[in-house]
């Protein structure tokens, strides 16, 4: 909602056969010869939309915006503003006031438009001074985020030629838009497919060297039962100094299992000294008569190290633990 504009009484000047420098303002009244309030709601109330594409070199023109008694001219914008309108002979609207300007400007920056119009009536001044329509000319510079457009603000008493709303718009911004998201997908999408690329040709290559380096693997039978839940190991495999792990999980109880966190490290049953380990299980929990497999990796740097450890505990509900203690090499 714009404020109303008021006007307030100044002292009468000595009369003058034309305009002074600043004329001084009036009472707002029934007959008094000031411009009403600017209406409320102006993108609702004001009518044909005048539409002025831009360009980089239309940006640098001025353009005529022409506004009259009673119809206030609503200008709106394709960006927000960079900084507040600025007005030669305009007062603020929303700051009410003595004031000798022609014109009444509100900027909502909000709503990256303005509204401007008269203030008072051209013709006879109650002060005795007089104010053609002609005079009634100001310039306005608005400044946005990417361009500065210079509005040239006139008084027509013909108001079939007053410009009720003024849209000021960039019909490639759109496209550009459009263009720029879709370069930065493609961009991004290419850049996430030489990322998985480069990944998959390091992990085959570590793989390849592993081989290269000293290696064996061996198939293992060691099983823990623990509350019907049995833990198997099917193999084991030593790459360098990195150790591999497969196992099985298997539920022979009715209570479901939720695979939580997964250990391993150097242990014997007495003692147990956690590694950093990467695990990967087809399951991610087990069903009653339901089994799943996994295995896990983690790096020996102590070469004394022959007997380990795995754990693994249940997430939430009786958060069971079972661990195959002991194996090795």
């Amino acid at each position: 909602m714009i404020p109303m504009l008021a006007v307030a009484l100044m002292l009468a000047a000595p009369p003058k056969s034309s305009r002074p420098s600043k004329p001084a303002p009036i009472a707002a009244s029934a007959d008094a010869g000031v411009a009403g309030p600017i209406l409320a709601s102006p993108l609702e109330q004001a009518g044909e939309v005048k539409e002025i594409e831009l360009d980089e070199k239309r940006a640098r023109a001025v353009y005529r915006i022409r506004t009259a008694i009673s119809i206030p001219a609503v200008v709106e914008f394709p960006e927000a503003f960079a900084a507040a309108p600025a007005c030669g002979d305009c007062a603020d609207a929303s700051k009410p006031g003595p004031s000798s300007a022609l014109f009444a400007l509100q900027a909502e920056p909000n709503g990256n438009y303005l509204v401007v119009k008269p203030r008072l009536y051209p013709g006879p001044q109650a002060d005795g001074s007089n104010i053609p329509a002609s005079d009634f000319v100001t310039t306005v510079t608005v400044r946005l985020a990417s361009l500065t457009l210079t509005l040239q603000v006139e008084l027509t008493e013909d108001k079939k030629l007053a410009d009720p709303r003024v849209r000021f718009t960039l019909p490639g911004r759109g496209a550009e838009s459009k263009f720029v998201t879709e370069s930065i997908a493609k961009a991004k999408s290419a850049l996430e497919a030489d990322f998985a690329a480069r990944v998959e040709a390091a992990a085959s290559e570590q793989l390849l060297r592993s081989f290269l380096e000293p290696h064996e693997c061996r198939s293992a039978s060691n099983r823990q039962r623990t509350d019907d839940m049995v833990l198997e190991l099917k193999e084991l495999c030593r790459f360098g100094r990195r150790l591999y792990v497969r196992f099985a999980l298997e539920n022979r109880g009715r209570s479901l299992f939720v695979l939580g966190e997964l250990a391993a490290g150097v242990g014997d049953g007495k003692s147990f000294t956690a590694l950093e380990a990467r695990s990967l299980t087809t399951l991610p929990e087990v069903a009653f008569q339901q089994s799943t497999e996994g295995v896990l990796s983690f790096d020996v740097e102590d070469p004394s190290a022959h007997s380990f450890e795995l754990r693994l505990m249940e997430k939430g509900g009786r958060t069971r633990s079972i661990a195959l203690q002991g194996f090795g090499f």
